[in-house]
């Protein structure tokens, strides 16, 4: 059953076919389909297709856009077992505050991904990012690093 909710879930990420709650729901079916909760069963297919939402909303220009593309990323860490607790969206701001990584997952490539995008809109995600990046890359994560990823990803 899971796996049949996954391709219609990648199927209606891929068409963009479905409205966010629709994904939301889509979400939360494939969520109930484990036994366990993510802290000990990581969904790791299932943070991937968030983290796709999260980037086709990304290139959506609409005005729930930001936070749309932030409640995604949430979910796609929630699903690699991460406590997140956030307050208090701010549309001004584009960000949630304050955010507050209480439990680690999984820490993937996309997840270093994610926080990326989350890093430019608080302090709070960017030490997160800091934090991520020095677990999975066995170092700090410098500026100049920054710099150089942004060029390479212009090419």
């Amino acid at each position: 059953m899971r796996k049949s909710l996954l391709a219609d879930l990648t199927q209606s990420i891929t068409e963009m076919s479905a409205d966010n709650k629709t994904f939301d729901n889509m979400i939360e079916t494939i969520g109930k389909t484990y036994g366990d909760p993510a802290t000990k069963v990581p969904r790791l297919e299932l943070a991937n297709l968030c983290f796709k939402i999260s980037t086709a909303i990304s290139r959506n220009s609409g005005p729930d856009a930001p936070r749309k593309v932030l409640l995604f990323a949430i979910k796609g860490l929630r699903s690699l077992g991460f406590s997140v607790e956030v307050n208090n969206f701010s549309n001004e701001e584009q960000t949630f505050n304050p955010c507050i990584i209480s439990r680690w997952g999984v820490v993937t490539g996309q997840v270093l991904e994610a926080l990326f995008f989350l890093a430019e809109t608080s302090a709070e995600w960017h030490e997160y990012m800091c934090t991520a990046y020095q677990i999975l890359l066995g170092m700090p994560y410098s500026e100049q690093m920054s710099r150089s990823r942004k060029i390479a990803s212009r090419k």
